[in-house]
């Protein structure tokens, strides 16, 4: 747990050398980790617009590319497809 915690404060720190194009996916009721990190990640990070993108998912939590949201899995899945699709 102290490593995971440290890591955490190092990447917290460190989230405006991010560069690179990045697709951040974070379901809304997850208890893991929050959704506000992912959105700080997304403003801070010295990305262009059309470079990054976050998608918030309702009524997921941590495990939204498999069984918990069976129905959504596939959905889920076609959105980083797309995405990763649209960068080539």
């Amino acid at each position: 747990a102290a490593t995971l915690f440290k890591s955490t404060v190092e990447l917290e720190s460190r989230m405006e050398e991010l560069e690179t194009p990045f697709l951040v996916i974070h379901g809304l009721g997850d208890v893991v980790t929050t959704p506000e990190a992912s959105r700080e990640l997304y403003n801070r990070a010295n990305v262009s617009e059309e470079n990054k993108k976050l998608i918030l998912l309702e009524d997921q939590w941590h495990g939204f590319l498999w069984a918990e949201a069976p129905d959504a899995v596939e959905e889920n899945w076609k959105s980083i497809l797309d995405w990763a699709l649209s960068r080539v």
